[in-house]
C-alpha cells in the first residue's frame, strides 16, 4: 500500500485523477481472445489501489487491475508473455468465487471450462510497481493427456520415420514420472507398433528441452528415456509401445519430435562379422551401416573411451602391406583392426591414418564405430597398400637416368612405406619414406622442380648414413653437388598426409658467371639499343651481394655491358614477373639501381662498363631471360630545356619522345601522384582560342603559362582554353606512373577568328578593367566583339589602365587614303580610364588577310606584313580618317592562324589606331649618341641623307616609358645627299634622363629615333635589388628616405630603412623609388 504525503485537498485531487474503472472485480474490463487465442492488456499499478482480494501466491495487499474473459473451449490458460518478471496473475470462477490458480509468467492454470466467464486479477509482487503489459493464451486440452488415451503415431514412412506435434500447454501432468526428468511433467501420449526388431533413434525435435520416454505398456516397464540424438535399444517387431512426450521442467509450448525405427544389424559383434567386398583393382573396399541399428559389442577400442555402438567386418589381406583408412562419410567415424575375434588389436585409426605390417592371406576383423555422442549412417573405405621395396636407404631404388632436359622422376605411395628411422632436417618426426639413388651428371645443383602434392618433400644425402646435403620442398634447391657422385634421396610427405607421391628433380649445371668477378659480357646492343641474356637461376648459388630491392641473398647470375651513350637503362621485358636486376658501377662498387620489369636506372655514363646482377625474387627459380634497352637522355628533360614546337599550316603539331630517356624533372602535375619521367615542350601560340592535346595509351600532359608558372590544364586528352596568340606556353608530357616507352601526342587548335566588324559602323567592343587589383596588368588581355571574335589585345606591363573602352570601325572601301597614300580600312579606337604614366604599353591589332591584301595591292611600298607600321591618330573619333598628325610606330608582326595577321607596338598613350606604310620618312639616321658633361648632357646625331626633312625635335623623359617632354628643336638641312651632323646640349638635365628625336618632315609626318640613356656619376652609386622583387626590396648607397610610388605618382610606402623595404602587400606591376629627388624603377612580381 503506497503512502501519500499530500495534504487532504491535494489527496482528493490525486485519487480522483488516477482512479481506474477496472480497479476491482465488479468493474473488470472484458477481454476477448483473438484468432490465435491470445488476449493482451497494459496498465500501470500506480494508477490502481488494493481491491481487498488477497491472491494465494502473494502475501500482502497488492494494487491490482481486474479483467474478465470467456473461455473459448475446455482447456488451460498459459501466461505467454509479460513485460515484467514481477507480475503475477490469479484467476477466479466468479467475483468472490473460487481461485482457479495463481501463477507468474510461463505457468499454467488448468482445466477451465468452455463458455464460462473467468476473472483475472493482475498485480505486481510486493515492493515493485510500474507499467505492466501481458499476453495470455487459451490452449485447448489435448485428447491424449494420459497413456490410456494415447494417440497412435502415423505409420512409419519409407525411411522408417514417424513424428508428432502438440502443445504442452494443452496438457496436464499424467502422474507418470519418467526416469530422465524429475517430477511429473505436462505430457502427451502416443503409441506405435515396432515394424521390426531393432532400436528407436530420437532423430530430431523442435526444442532442445524436449524429451521422450518409451514404455512397453500403459503402467508397464519404461524401456528408455532419452533426448534428441539418443537411442532406445532392443525393441521387438510387432509389439505396441507407448511414448510419453514432454518438455523439461519450466519450459512449455509447441513440441515436434521425430523418431526413427532402425533394424538391428546382423554383424553386431565380431562373431557375426560381415565379410567386406573383395578389394577392387585399386585395392579398395568399403562398407556402409547405421550405428543406430547397432548395440555396443562390449569391445573397447584403444582410440575411443567406452564401448561404442559398433559393426563388425572381416577381410583377407591380399598381400603383405598396410591398410590406409582412405575416406569416410563422417569425421567422427573410426575403425579398429584385430588379428582375430578376441585377438590383438593391430591398430585403431581415424580417416587418413594407417595400420602397418599386415600379412598377406591373413583374415583381419574391422570394428567400425562412431565417436561417443554421434550416430547415424557410416560409410568407410579402406585401401590395401603393398609394401614398397625401397623402404630404407639400403634398399634405395635407382632413379631413371636423367633425360635430355636433365630431369628424372619417380612415383610411390607413402601408404606402402614405413618410417625408416631417418629424421630429415626439414620435417619433425619420423616419416613414412621411400628411398632413391642417382648419379649427378655434372657439377651443379638439384632443383626440386614439381611434385604431385604441395606437402611432398625430399632430403638428399651423400651416402646411406652420410651427411644430409639438403632437405627441401617443391621449388627449392640443393646446391654444389659433384658430378659423377652417387646421392641418396629420401622422399616423404609432411606429417599427417599420405598417398601417391610423384616428384621431379632437375640437375642444373653450375653457371660460369656466378659472381661479379666472373661476369659474362652481354651481347652488343643491337640497332634498337637492346641486349638480352638467358640463364637458369637453379644453376647459380648466392654470390653474397644483397641488392637493395630484394631481401636476402639471391641465386644470381652476373653480366657486364658498356653503356653506348649517356642515358638510362630500361628493363624492358623478362620471362618472369619475379625476375629482377641490379646494376653496379664496378664489382664491389656502388649500386646504380635495382629494378623489376618495366622500371629504369638513370644517368648512366656513355663508355663506362657496368655490371648487372640478375636474379629471381625469393622462393622462385628457373630459366630467366631479360632484355635491357639503353635509351639516350632526352635534351628537353626539364622546363628550362623545353623543345620548341613547330606548327604546320593547319596550326597543328605532332611530337614523339621516349619517356625511358627522361628523368623526373621534379615538377609534380596535379593529375598525377608522384614525380613522373617527363619531356618538356614550349610553343608561342600562333592562334587565340584553345588547343586539344590528344594521344593514345597511358599518356598525360600538364600545361603551364611559364616555367615555374601556373598550371593551366592537366590530364589525358585535355583541352587548354583561353590561349592567347603570341604567348609562350610549356607542355610537360609523361606517361602515367609505372608505364614507360615511346609516346606520341598531337596539338589540334580551336581558333578564335578575327572580327569582321560591321561595315560603316563604329561597333562598341565590351569593356575590360585592366589593373593590379584585377590581376591582369602584366599579361595580354584580349578584347573580343559580342560574337567572341578578336579585335585587339593589350599588355599594360604593370600600368593600371582602369576601365578600357574600345570601338571597331571597318570602312566600306577596300582601303582608306590620306594625301593619296592608302592605309587599312580597319581602325580601332582605344580609350582607357587612365593613360599610362612613365611606362610603355604594348598593343596588338588583329588584321584579316583580305584587308592586308587590299592594302598591299594599293601600296607599292608594302610587300609583306613586316612593311606595315602602326599609326596612332590622337584625338580622332572612331570613324575619323587620318589628317596627317598621327604618330607612326615600328611594329613586330606575325601571322595569325597562318592566314591572317597581327601587328604589335609599344605605345605611351591610347587613341585611334590603324596600319599603313607611312613610317618610312625620307631621312636616314646613322647615329644618335649622348654624354654627360659639366655643361650638361651633350647629344649628337648624324644623317646619311635627307629629303623634305623639316626639323629634329629633342624630347626627354625621366623613365623612358612615357611623359616625353620637348626640350629643344634643331632645324634640318632639309634636302641632302651627303652626311650631315647635328648637336644639342641639355643644360638642365636630371641626374638620369632618356632622350629621343622626333623627326618631322614638311608634310607633317613624323617618326621617332631609338632612345638613349645618360646618367650622372652621383646616381650610379644607387642600386636596387632584387629586381623584380617579391617581398623585400633593398637599395645600396647613401640613402636617408625612400618613397615607393605607383605609375600614377601616388606615394604608397615611405621607409627610413633602405635595406629592408617591405613590398609584399603591393599588387604585381611597375613601381618607382623616389630617393633624394632621384627616381629608380622596379617590378613587383
Amino acid at each position: 500500500m503506497k503512502t501519500y504525503l499530500l495534504t487532504l485537498p491535494f489527496l482528493f485531487l490525486a485519487v480522483f485523477g488516477v482512479a481506474q474503472a477496472n480497479d476491482d472485480c465488479a468493474n473488470a474490463t472484458v477481454l476477448t481472445f483473438d484468432v490465435d487465442n491470445l488476449i493482451s492488456a497494459s496498465f500501470n499499478d500506480n494508477d490502481y489501489s488494493y481491491s481487498g482480494v488477497n491472491p494465494t501466491c502473494e502475501g500482502g495487499s497488492p494494487e491490482d487491475a481486474w479483467y474478465s474473459f470467456v473461455m473459448p473451449f475446455n482447456g488451460n490458460i498459459y501466461v505467454q508473455a509479460s513485460s515484467s518478471s514481477s507480475t503475477e496473475y490469479a484467476i477466479y470462477d466468479a467475483c468472490g468465487g473460487n481461485e482457479e490458480g495463481c501463477i507468474s509468467r510461463g505457468a499454467h492454470v488448468f482445466s477451465l471450462l468452455s463458455g464460462q466467464t473467468y476473472y483475472l486479477q493482475v498485480f505486481r509482487t510486493t515492493g515493485t510497481s510500474g507499467n505492466v503489459t501481458f499476453t495470455i493464451e487459451a490452449v485447448p486440452e489435448i485428447m491424449n493427456d494420459d497413456c490410456a488415451n494415447a494417440e497412435a503415431l502415423p505409420a512409419f514412412d519409407m525411411d522408417n520415420i514417424t513424428s508428432a506435434t502438440f502443445n504442452t500447454s494443452g496438457a496436464t501432468p499424467s502422474g507418470v514420472s519418467p526416469s530422465c526428468e524429475a517430477g511429473s511433467p505436462r505430457d502427451g501420449w502416443y503409441s506405435f507398433v515396432m515394424p521390426f526388431d531393432g532400436n528407436i533413434y530420437y532423430q530430431a525435435r523442435s526444442s532442445s528441452s524436449s524429451e521422450i520416454a518409451i514404455y512397453d505398456a500403459c503402467g508397464g516397464t519404461e524401456v528408455g528415456c532419452i533426448s534428441r540424438g539418443a537411442h532406445v535399444f532392443s525393441l521387438t517387431g510387432g509389439q505396441t509401445y507407448y511414448v510419453q512426450a514432454f518438455r523439461t521442467t519450466g519450459t512449455d509450448g509447441q513440441m515436434t519430435f521425430n523418431i526413427e525405427a532402425v533394424p538391428e544389424i546382423t554383424n553386431d559383434d565380431c562373431a557375426s562379422a560381415e565379410a567386406l567386398p573383395a578389394f577392387d583393382m585399386d585395392n579398395v573396399t568399403s562398407a556402409t551401416f547405421n550405428t543406430s541399428g547397432a548395440t555396443p559389442s562390449g569391445v573397447s577400442p584403444s582410440c575411443e573411451t567406452g564401448s561404442p555402438r559398433d559393426g563388425w567386418y572381416s577381410f583377407v589381406m591380399p598381400f603383405d602391406g598396410n591398410i590406409y583408412y582412405q575416406a569416410n562419410s563422417s569425421s567422427s567415424s573410426e575403425i579398429a583392426i584385430y588379428d582375430a575375434c578376441g585377438g590383438t588389436e593391430v591398430g585403431c585409426i581415424s580417416r587418413g591414418a594407417h595400420v602397418f605390417s599386415l600379412t598377406g592371406g591373413q583374415t583381419y576383423y574391422v570394428q567400425a564405430f562412431r565417436t561417443t555422442g554421434t550416430d547415424g549412417n557410416m560409410t568407410f573405405n579402406i585401401e590395401a597398400v603393398p609394401e614398397i621395396t625401397n623402404d630404407d636407404c639400403a634398399s634405395a631404388e635407382a632413379l631413371p637416368a636423367f633425360d635430355g632436359a636433365n630431369v628424372t622422376s619417380a612415383t610411390f605411395n607413402t601408404s606402402g612405406a614405413t618410417p625408416s628411422g631417418i629424421n630429415p632436417s626439414c620435417e619433425s618426426g619420423n616419416q613414412r619414406d621411400g628411398w632413391y639413388s642417382f648419379v649427378m651428371p655434372f657439377d651443379g645443383n638439384i632443383y626440386y622442380q614439381t611434385s604431385s602434392s604441395s606437402n611432398a618433400e625430399i632430403s638428399v644425402y651423400d651416402a646411406c648414413g652420410g651427411a644430409e646435403v639438403g632437405c627441401i620442398s617443391r621449388g627449392a634447391h640443393v646446391f654444389n653437388l659433384v658430378g659423377g657422385q652417387t646421392y641418396f634421396l629420401q622422399a616423404f610427405r609432411s606429417t599427417g598426409t599420405d598417398g601417391v607421391m610423384t616428384f621431379i628433380i632437375e640437375a642444373v649445371p653450375a653457371i660460369t658467371n656466378d659472381d661479379c668477378a666472373s661476369a659474362e659480357a652481354l651481347p652488343a646492343f643491337d640497332g634498337a639499343s637492346v641486349t638480352s641474356a638467358t640463364f637458369n637461376t637453379s644453376g647459380a648459388t648466392p654470390s653474397g651481394v644483397s641488392p637493395s630491392c630484394e631481401s636476402g641473398n639471391q641465386r644470381d647470375g652476373w653480366y657486364s655491358f658498356v653503356m653506348p651513350f649517356d642515358g638510362n637503362i630500361y628493363y624492358q621485358t623478362s620471362s618472369s614477373s619475379n625476375a629482377e636486376i641490379s646494376v653496379y658501377d664496378a664489382c664491389g662498387g656502388a649500386e646504380v639501381g635495382c629494378v623489376s620489369r618495366g622500371a629504369h636506372i638513370f644517368n648512366l655514363v656513355g663508355g663506362q662498363t657496368y655490371f648487372v646482377q640478375a636474379f629471381r625474387s625469393t622462393g622462385t627459380d628457373g630459366v630467366m631471360t631479360f632484355n635491357i634497352e639503353a635509351v639516350p637522355a632526352i635534351t628537353n628533360d626539364d622546363c628550362a630545356s623545353a623543345e620548341s614546337i613547330v606548327f604546320d599550316m593547319n596550326n597543328e603539331a605532332s611530337l614523339t619522345f621516349n619517356t625511358s630517356g627522361a628523368t623526373p624533372s621534379g615538377v609534380s602535375p596535379s593529375c598525377e601522384s608522384g614525380n613522373p619521367r617527363d619531356g618538356w615542350y614550349s610553343f608561342i601560340s600562333p592562334i587565340s582560342g584553345s588547343y586539344a592535346i590528344t594521344s593514345s595509351g597511358n599518356t598525360e600532359y600538364a600545361v603551364y603559362d611559364a616555367c615555374g608558372g601556373n598550371e593551366l590544364a592537366c590530364g589525358k586528352d585535355i583541352t587548354v582554353s583561353n590561349i592567347v596568340d603570341g604567348q609562350e606556353y610549356f607542355i610537360q608530357a609523361y606517361r602515367t606512373f609505372g608505364t614507360d616507352g615511346e609516346m606520341t601526342f598531337t596539338l589540334t587548335p580551336t581558333i578564335t577568328p578575327i572580327s569582321d566588324g560591321t561595315v560603316g559602323l563604329c561597333e562598341t567592343i565590351p569593356s575590360i578593367t585592366i589593373d593590379g587589383a584585377s590581376g591582369n596588368n602584366m599579361e595580354w588581355v584580349q578584347f573580343v566583339d559580342s560574337a567572341g571574335e578578336l579585335v585587339a589585345a593589350i599588355n599594360a606591363n604593370g600600368s593600371d589602365l582602369g576601365q578600357v573602352d574600345m570601338e571597331l570601325y571597318i570602312d566600306a572601301m577596300d582601303t582608306r587614303t590620306f594625301n593619296a597614300a592608302p592605309y587599312l580600312r580597319r581602325t580601332v579606337n582605344i580609350s582607357p580610364e587612365f593613360q599610362p604614366i612613365d611606362i610603355s604599353v604594348d598593343v596588338r591589332i588583329y588584321i584579316l588577310e583580305d584587308e592586308f591584301n587590299d592594302l598591299a595591292a594599293a601600296d607599292d611600298n608594302i610587300s609583306s606584313i613586316d612593311d606595315l607600321s602602326l599609326i596612332k591618330q590622337s584625338g580622332a573619333a572612331c570613324a575619323d580618317g587620318l589628317d596627317g598628325l598621327g604618330e607612326f610606330f615600328t611594329v613586330s608582326s606575325a601571322a595569325y592562324r597562318m592566314v591572317d595577321y597581327t601587328i604589335e607596338a609599344s605605345i605611351n598613350s591610347f587613341s585611334t589606331f590603324t596600319g599603313g606604310s607611312f613610317t618610312s620618312l625620307p631621312v636616314e639616321l646613322t647615329a644618335f649618341d649622348g654624354v654627360a658633361t659639366d655643361a650638361g648632357n651633350a647629344l649628337s646625331w648624324s644623317t646619311a641623307s635627307e629629303e623634305n626633312t623639316e626639323a629634329f625635335i629633342v624630347e626627354r623623359s625621366t623613365t623612358g616609358l612615357g611623359q616625353w617632354q620637348e626640350i629643344g628643336r634643331v632645324a634640318a638641312v632639309g634636302f641632302s645627299a651627303v652626311a650631315q651632323s647635328y648637336e644639342f646640349v641639355d643644360v638642365a638635365p636630371s641626374l638620369s634622363a632618356y632622350y629621343r628625336l622626333q623627326i618631322v618632315d614638311f608634310d607633317g609626318y613624323t617618326e621617332y629615333s631609338d632612345i638613349i640613356f645618360i646618367e650622372q656619376e652621383t646616381l650610379a652609386e644607387l642600386r636596387v635589388w632584387p629586381n623584380p622583387a617579391r617581398d623585400v626590396l633593398s637599395v645600396a648607397g647613401s640613402v636617408s628616405e625612400v618613397e615607393v610610388l605607383d605609375v600614377r605618382g601616388r606615394v604608397l610606402i615611405t621607409s627610413n630603412d633602405a635595406q629592408n623595404i617591405d613590398v609584399s602587400s603591393l599588387p604585381r606591376g611597375l613601381y618607382f623609388l623616389r630617393i633624394d629627388g632621384q627616381t629608380l624603377k622596379f617590378v613587383k612580381e
